[in-house]
């Protein structure tokens, strides 16, 4: 193997590693910043999203309130309002 391509497989395998760290980073932070959001949501706050002209509310219920299984699964129930 030459000497070029030694050099070029170093720059390739560096470009990699930085590409790994940049998406693991950015995966982080995605992470964190849904965790606070779904401790906002579940701390009580109302959640209600548009959808075309019908307001669409949520609620978080706790998955082991249902079941007896001791799963940390959590379910969301949408409830549409039928007012017109």
């Amino acid at each position: 193997m030459g000497k070029a391509k030694k050099e070029h497989r170093a720059r390739v395998a560096k470009r990699n590693q930085r590409i790994a760290e940049e998406k693991g980073k950015m995966q982080r932070e995605f992470n964190k910043l849904l965790k606070a959001e779904m401790e906002k949501l579940q701390e009580g706050e109302n959640l209600s999203i548009q959808m075309g002209d019908k307001p669409l509310n949520f609620e978080f219920v706790d998955g082991q309130s249902k079941s007896e299984d001791n799963t940390t699964e959590e379910f969301v129930e949408v409830k549409e309002d039928n007012e017109q």
